[in-house]
């Protein structure tokens, strides 16, 4: 053999030798990207195994937030009841009271509206009278309604017979 041929022979050898070694680089390169692509590829099975439990307890946080609201908003249509029944309640004592009823149909009588305004400066005085008796009688709350309602109403025959007086002078 010629050493032509002989430098031939090496340079395919080191060309062989080459192609092997950039073969060796590609495969561990390829065999890198591999792990890394099985690695992402089990984190998202993982993921994805955890999905249903989380959306599983995401729904029943969801349900024990409307179970709960639920119930608060049965309290708060038992407390609207329940001040319903009260407003009903003091109703019906307001209109018990004599003294009660009077200052409320006070505004409606018709015999006032006639009578003109020097009428009503006197009434308006008595009327100021009274808002200091009602503010008395709210504030002795501890004795008994229909009794403190008596002493009212003679307080107030009281001051309308006072009142008429001073109409006749």
């Amino acid at each position: 053999m010629s050493q032509r041929d002989s430098l031939a022979t090496d340079e395919r050898l080191n060309a062989l030798e080459e192609g092997v070694r950039l073969l060796w680089a590609a495969s561990r390169k390829y065999n890198f990207d591999l792990h890394v692509l099985e690695s992402k590829a089990q984190d998202a099975e993982d993921r994805l195994e955890r999905l249903p439990l989380r959306l599983k307890r995401s729904c029943t946080d969801m349900a024990d937030i409307v179970t709960e609201q639920w119930i608060q908003i049965q309290q708060l249509g038992q407390a609207l009841h329940i001040t319903q029944m009260r407003t009903i309640r003091v109703q019906r004592q307001l209109t018990r009271c004599t003294f009660l009823k009077f200052l409320n149909n006070l505004s409606d009588d018709p015999l006032l509206k006639t009578l003109g305004p020097n009428f009503r400066s006197y009434i308006s005085r008595d009327f100021h009278q009274f808002k200091r008796v009602f503010a008395e009688f709210k504030r002795s709350q501890h004795e008994n309604s229909e009794g403190t309602c008596n002493y009212i109403t003679s307080i107030l025959k009281m001051l309308s017979h006072k009142s008429l007086q001073n109409l006749n002078m």
